[in-house]
């Protein structure tokens, strides 16, 4: 700023106070408006990710549709251990990576002499896969898992240092891992679900639910075989209900990054959300497609 001092022009600057007020006034600004961007975003990635889950009931109807049956969870009764995020890849636009899996041998069969096998398939990255509020990367990345059935959490045996309370499922025991819609095969159970079998209906029973960040950080391998546990859409991308919660910590079944929500796909294909502080039995119920349990709303 400019004044006169006797007739003459005379530079001056913001005084100390004037600087302070004008930072003050920024700093003020800024917390306001980061909050609303940081909300913009996860509302923005609330949304793909929902859009991801759309596109997977999508596929996983229209596999239901060729084939008459919905896919089975995994091929564990073979040993070969395909999961049904791998079946479904052709009706996922994804046909291209399906044709490099030879299907008739194990997930992560990796031929000798550098020939690329199932294992360099499965290390391919498949976008409507990955949930865009994950954190952790790694190969064949997989946010979004099967409802294989429930385990022993669900129906009230206490685990150590948690007590689920009581469950009222009226599964019987032995079909527990397998009354989910996408289980693992085993001698009983060889193939996948008929939608005829879904008595409880199509649109009150989960199929598939987030569970992000499960597997193994890129940064954390040393040998590409480490990654051949949960968290890979090539292999045993089921899960069993335990822990009766939502958002309880990271490797339970129903976990996000998202605040105080999952989303979680039905059987008849419609994407709904499951709050933190759910019914526990109404996260049993819609768990089991025939329990024949009482449903709440989620």
């Amino acid at each position: 700023m400019e004044g006169l001092v006797h007739g003459q022009r005379v530079a001056r600057g913001f005084t100390l106070i004037e600087l302070i007020v004008v930072i003050a006034i920024i700093g003020t600004l800024v917390g306001m408006l980061l909050p609303a961007v940081q909300r913009a975003r996860e509302s923005a990635r609330q949304a793909s990710c929902r859009n991801n889950m759309r596109n997977i009931g999508v596929a996983v109807l229209n596999h239901e549709t060729a084939k008459r049956v919905f896919p089975i969870g995994c091929d564990h009764a073979t040993g070969l251990d395909h999961a049904w995020s791998s079946f479904i890849l052709p009706y996922l636009e994804q046909g291209n990576t399906a044709a490099r899996i030879d299907y008739a041998k194990p997930w992560n069969d990796q031929p000798a002499g550098g020939v690329p096998g199932n294992l360099a398939a499965a290390d391919t990255t498949v976008p409507v896969y990955i949930c865009p509020s994950g954190i952790v990367s790694y190969a064949g990345k997989q946010d979004y898992f099967g409802m294989a059935g429930i385990g022993p959490g669900a129906e009230g045996v206490p685990w150590t240092g948690y007590d689920p309370g009581p469950a009222a499922v009226k599964v019987p025991e032995e079909e527990w891992t397998t009354c989910g819609m996408l289980y693992q095969t085993d001698s009983r159970t060889p193939r996948g679900v008929r939608a005829a079998a879904v008595t409880d209906g199509l649109s009150r029973t989960l199929m598939v639910s987030e569970s992000s960040d499960q597997g193994v950080p890129v940064s954390e391998l040393t040998d590409p075989r480490q990654a051949a546990g949960f968290g890979r859409w090539a292999t045993s991308s089921s899960y069993l209900l335990n822990k009766r919660v939502v958002n309880d910590n990271r490797g339970e079944p129903f976990f996000s990054n998202h605040s105080g929500i999952i989303f979680a796909l039905f059987a008849d294909g419609h994407v709904g959300i499951i709050k933190d502080g759910v019914d526990p039995a109404a996260l049993v119920a819609v768990s089991t497609r025939s329990g024949g349990e009482i449903q709440s709303d989620l």
